[in-house]
């Protein structure tokens, strides 16, 4: 596949995995009560709103990835390379699921 078309396909997968999933993950953070409430001036909000959009855009990217990995013949290493970029990248949006449920 020629690279055009590689990073079309990424593009497309990671737009349709967060075009399906921000509004369920928006309906879901509605029903089990994960909202922000605007309590200080600082917030630009006045009504409670709800978190899980980076979970949305997390879910986009790691598509995203796994699309272009297994769409490509990379050199050995690089399944390894993605390997630590897909564990940290869940560790901080472990972290930040956790700063919003508490």
């Amino acid at each position: 596949m020629s690279p055009d078309k590689l990073y079309l396909f990424c593009f497309l997968v990671a737009l349709t995995v967060s075009l399906v999933s921000t509004p369920l993950l928006r309906i879901l953070a509605l029903k089990i009560g994960i909202l922000d409430h605007p309590f200080s001036d600082v917030k630009t909000h006045k009504q409670p709103t709800p978190y899980l959009g980076g979970l949305a855009v997390a879910l986009a990217m790691a598509a995203a990835l796994v699309y272009a990995r297994t769409g490509t013949n990379f050199p050995t290493g690089t399944l390894h390379s993605l390997r630590g970029i897909m564990m940290g990248g869940a560790i901080v949006l472990l972290l930040g699921l956790i700063d919003d449920v508490k």
